[in-house]
């Protein structure tokens, strides 16, 4: 929504889980109460930030201040981009100077949160996950753009995941559409803190930020690639055991198969274009 300039307020629903629930139980007053003490989209951000990364180590300030960058990426005003930046550094007791050099040079950050994280030892930390290339795939759709992951989920869907975590990842994603959360903070917010997801967003959301589009279409070309290798060298497989087989019933699948496994490779090398 901030890339198509539109003010975005989050309401905090405190007596209920939707508004027919409140409506229902406390009336239309309490309803219009929580509607008018709504809140801007940043400082919502910016609370579950302090949430997720206190402010008490400069780890968790430059986690914190690289989530927001992604943010702050999607304003289309300068004045808009700056007056964030400095409630940032008011929440993070951060100097501006610094969080603009940041901004401005995020994928050194992003470097930099690397390697503190190889440098330290994960007691009590959640498991660092290995990037597969599925993985690194969907999370080029973790942006505040909506309309991103919408053509990617157009294009594929959760079963075309081979790895668990992209899997995970994709349905966290969906579920953040259908709900009308689609963001960068609504996203994490659905992560668990254990399962290192949380690490891998942001660490790579500032990555694909300048050229986020392009990475999301090279994406979607990966993971349909390799869904249909999957369901060629099943095929294959059948072919093989067909091949082997005399019976006129399973000639006649084998030449069904054949066609198959032909479409599937065409289809690969469209891709691959």
């Amino acid at each position: 929504c901030r890339r198509q300039d539109i003010t975005v307020k989050v309401i905090r629903l405190s007596g209920g889980k939707d508004p027919a629930e409140i409506m229902l139980n406390y009336g239309a007053e309490t309803l219009t109460n929580e509607v008018n003490a709504a809140i801007l989209d940043n400082d919502y951000l910016l609370s579950k930030l302090l949430e997720a990364y206190p402010n008490t180590t400069p780890e968790n300030k430059s986690k914190a201040s690289l989530a927001f960058f992604a943010y702050v990426d999607s304003l289309q005003s300068d004045i808009q981009k700056e007056a964030c930046l400095e409630q940032l550094c008011q929440a993070y007791n951060i100097d501006m100077e610094a969080v603009k050099k940041d901004f401005i040079n995020r994928g050194q950050v992003s470097l930099r949160i690397r390697n503190e994280n190889t440098a330290q030892d994960n007691g009590g930390r959640p498991p660092r996950l290995k990037t597969t290339a599925e993985l690194r795939a969907v999370l080029t759709a973790v942006t505040e753009d909506a309309g991103l992951f919408q053509k990617m989920r157009q294009e594929i869907s959760a079963d075309d995941f081979e790895d668990p975590h992209a899997k995970k990842m994709f349905t966290i994603m969906e579920e953040c559409c259908e709900d009308g959360a689609f963001s960068v903070s609504g996203i994490l917010n659905r992560c668990n803190e254990s399962d290192g997801l949380r690490e891998l967003i942001l660490q790579s959301v500032q990555e694909y930020s300048a050229h986020a589009e392009q990475s999301v279409e090279d994406s979607i070309r990966l993971i349909k690639r390799n869904a249909l290798k999957r369901r060629r060298t099943e095929v294959q497989e059948r072919i093989g055991r067909m091949e082997r087989s005399t019976l006129p019933e399973d000639q006649a699948q084998l030449a069904k198969l054949l066609a198959q496994k032909m479409d599937i490779d065409k289809q690969i090398a469209l891709l691959k274009e």
